[in-house]
């Protein structure tokens, strides 16, 4: 089967919502980012959900809600678009690099416990290509250790791995530990 990477599915009503949104008052808020936070939302059973320009936006957003910073350590992986590591940077932290699986490209979890150190404040996963990396077992390692888990979906959004989802996950955990 040959699948032209290329080829756009981009139908007349996709089109007539672009033209609503540029002939509104509002390009990046309003009614239509109100509409789809909502509606992303609801989707991934959340309380909450901020529509941002990027995943680099909501990457670097998640780590200033969490206070990493200066002196601080994320684990995350180098097999991933350079947004993932500047991200971390940008809030004065460092990022530190884990080898991926074979079969999937994915951060390792069985090489991400090694990687821990006193200044690990979080484990940023990316989950490539809509394959989930293990969360489970980065769950596990996170809860062990005290650190958080930002994941990256912009690639997954909708996928699932062991019976777990990828935005509920990291939503709720999120949550928990900004009461």
């Amino acid at each position: 089967m040959k699948i032209e990477f290329y080829k756009h599915n981009i139908g007349s009503e996709e089109k007539e919502s672009v033209i609503r949104v540029l002939d509104s008052v509002f390009l990046t808020s309003g009614e239509v980012v109100d509409e789809f936070e909502c509606n992303l939302a609801h989707y991934v059973g959340a309380h909450y959900c901020v529509g941002l320009m990027s995943c680099t936006a909501a990457l670097h957003l998640s780590l200033l809600a969490l206070n990493i910073g200066p002196g601080d350590e994320v684990i995350t992986t180098p097999m991933t678009f350079v947004a993932t590591s500047t991200a971390i940077i940008h809030c004065g932290a460092k990022p530190v690099w884990v080898d991926v699986e074979e079969n999937t490209g994915n951060l390792n979890a069985d090489l991400v416990e090694n990687a821990i150190t006193e200044n690990t404040k979080a484990i940023l996963p990316v989950h490539l290509y809509g394959q989930m990396c293990d969360m489970r077992r980065i769950r596990q390692l996170a809860d062990k250790h005290g650190v958080f888990v930002i994941e990256d979906a912009a690639h997954a959004l909708e996928s699932e791995r062991d019976g777990v989802r990828v935005v509920l996950q990291f939503l709720c955990h999120q949550e928990h530990h900004l009461r």
